[in-house]
């Protein structure tokens, strides 16, 4: 999706801005050493573009886990893993954006 949104110039228009409701619900969280991985569910309503698909003003949810490595309380580096093409399926975005 990401690869996808650049070619369209559309990256600008990512998660936070479309999601201005959003509320994350924590599913898991471990922590080991410098590393914490957490499981959230993100849950909002679509009132603003995502990616440049027209907002449905509907209800979306998914699934993302984060990946982290933290220096004291430095956080140093961090990987995000969501469900962007479940999101976009739940908006109901066309699918030449899905697939070129």
């Amino acid at each position: 999706v990401a690869d996808r949104s650049q070619e369209l110039g559309t990256n600008h228009l990512g998660m936070g801005q479309a999601f201005p409701d959003r509320t994350d619900m924590v599913g898991k969280l471990i922590a080991e050493g410098d590393k914490v991985m957490i499981q959230f569910l993100l849950s909002a309503t679509n009132t603003s573009s995502l990616f440049g698909n027209l907002p449905s003003n509907g209800p979306v949810g998914a699934w993302e886990v984060g990946v982290h490595t933290f220096e004291g309380t430095y956080w140093k580096e961090g990987w995000w893993f969501g469900d962007d093409i479940g999101m976009l399926l739940q908006i109901g975005a066309p699918g030449e954006f899905l697939v070129p």
